[in-house]
C-alpha cells in the first residue's frame, strides 16, 4: 500500500498525457482505446481509470473507451482475443472477467431494504472534510443519532468563526466535538492523529471520508500540478487512513465518493479518477476484512449532486440539468436515508 499513491498518481499522469496525444489533432473518425487491468490484487485499484475515460469521452465524442479487468494472466493470442471481442461491444465501459466469465459493469435498482444505521451511543467517529458541506450534514446526523458520540473533525485549514460556530451547533446537539487540522496527504500526520484519539478515547467505531477538492479544467489543458492535487486527499488521504486504522475496530469505514466516478464529467477527469480509486479500494479494502487484515464495513458512495453540501452548482445550470436529464439536487434527508440503505 504504501507505493500505490505513486503508482496510481504515475499511471494517472501516463493516460492523460497518452490522452492529451491522440486528442490534440480532434480525430474525425472513432478511436477506440481498451485499458487492461488486473481484476485482484492491490493492482485493482487501476480500474478507477474508467472514471477519467469516460469524462475524456464527454469531452472528446470521437473517443470510445473500455476497461478491461482479468483476473488471470493471459498469453498474447488470448489477450489478443478478448481484446478483439470487446471492441465489437463499444457500448460497454467496464468489463470483467471472473473465473473465464465476461461480466460487464452495470445498474440495478435497491429495492425494499431496511435501513442500517451504524453508529452507537457514546461512539467515537472521525470525520475528514467534518466542516465541509457532507462532514457537517453527516456530523449533524451523528450528533443526533447517537447520545454522547464524540466527533473528531478534520480540515486542512485552522479553524475560524463560521467553523466555531458549526461546532457550537454540533455540541448543543450533545455531542463532544473536536477539531483537528489534518491534511490527509500527509502519512505521519494521520498516523499521529489516529494514535492520539486511540490514546485519549480508546475506541474509534468508524471513519467518514469526506475529504477533496476540485481543479476543473479540460483534459488537453489538464497540468501535472492539477491532477497530483486533486489526487491526494483522496488516494493518498484514503491509503494513509486505512493503514492508520487498520488495527483498530472499526465499525465501518465510509467513503464519499462521486458519481462522476462512474459516469465522468466535463472538465473533472482527475476529479474522476480519484473518486474511482475510491471505488476500487473499498472493494479492496472488504476483501482485506474478508481475512482478518481490516476491521468493520467499507462503502464508497458515488454521491450526486446535493441542495446541501458537496459541490454546488449555478441554479440556471441546474434548471438546466434538470429540463435535460431529469436530475435534481439531492436534500440532506434522501443523501442520508441512501447511506442508510446502502450499508444494509
Amino acid at each position: 500500500c504504501e507505493h500505490l499513491p505513486r503508482t496510481y498518481a504515475a499511471q494517472v499522469e501516463a493516460l492523460v498525457t497518452q490522452l492529451q496525444i491522440l486528442l490534440q489533432d480532434k480525430p474525425s473518425t472513432s478511436v477506440l482505446v481498451q485499458l487492461v487491468v488486473p481484476e485482484l490484487g492491490a493492482q485493482q485499484m487501476a480500474a478507477g481509470l474508467s472514471g477519467l475515460l469516460k469524462s475524456a469521452q464527454r469531452e472528446h465524442p470521437k473517443l470510445v473507451a473500455q476497461v478491461i479487468a482479468l483476473d488471470r494472466e493471459d498469453d498474447v493470442e488470448g489477450l489478443a482475443a478478448k481484446l478483439r471481442e470487446n471492441s465489437r461491444s463499444a457500448q460497454d465501459t467496464q468489463i470483467r472477467y471472473a473465473e473465464g466469465e465476461r461480466q460487464v459493469l452495470g445498474w440495478s435498482e435497491l429495492i425494499a431494504v431496511e435501513p442500517v444505521k451504524p453508529w452507537q451511543a457514546g461512539g467515537v467517529y472521525l470525520i475528514t472534510g467534518g466542516l465541509g458541506g457532507l462532514g457537517r450534514i453527516f456530523a449533524r446526523e451523528i450528533a443526533q443519532q447517537a447520545q454522547g458520540a464524540t466527533l473528531v473533525l478534520t480540515g486542512r485549514r485552522a479553524l475560524d468563526e463560521p467553523g466555531r460556530q458549526g461546532v457550537r451547533e454540533l455540541e448543543a446537539l450533545g455531542a463532544t466535538v473536536q477539531y483537528r487540522t489534518l491534511d490527509v496527504a500527509d502519512r505521519e500526520a494521520v498516523h499521529q492523529l489516529m494514535q492520539q484519539v486511540q490514546e485519549s478515547h480508546a475506541a474509534l467505531n468508524g471513519i467518514i471520508h469526506s475529504a477533496g477538492l476540485i481543479r476543473d479544467g479540460l483534459l488537453l489543458k489538464k497540468t501535472q500540478s492539477d491532477i497530483e492535487a486533486v489526487l491526494a486527499p483522496k488516494v493518498a488521504g484514503l491509503i494513509h487512513l486505512d493503514e492508520a486504522s487498520r488495527d483498530i475496530e472499526l465499525d465501518c469505514f465510509l467513503c464519499f465518493s462521486s458519481l462522476a466516478a462512474v459516469h465522468g464529467n466535463l472538465g473533472q477527469a482527475d476529479y474522476a479518477a480519484a473518486n474511482g480509486f475510491m471505488d476500487a479500494y473499498a472493494a479492496y479494502r472488504n476483501s482485506l476484512v474478508a481475512i482478518g487484515q481490516r476491521h468493520g464495513q467499507t462503502l464508497s458512495l458515488n454521491w450526486p449532486l446535493w441542495l446541501s453540501g458537496g459541490m454546488q452548482i449555478d441554479p440556471a445550470v441546474a434548471k438546466v440539468m434538470e429540463r435535460t436529464t431529469g436530475m435534481v439536487p439531492m436534500r440532506s434527508e434522501s443523501g442520508i436515508q441512501a447511506l442508510y440503505r446502502a450499508l444494509a
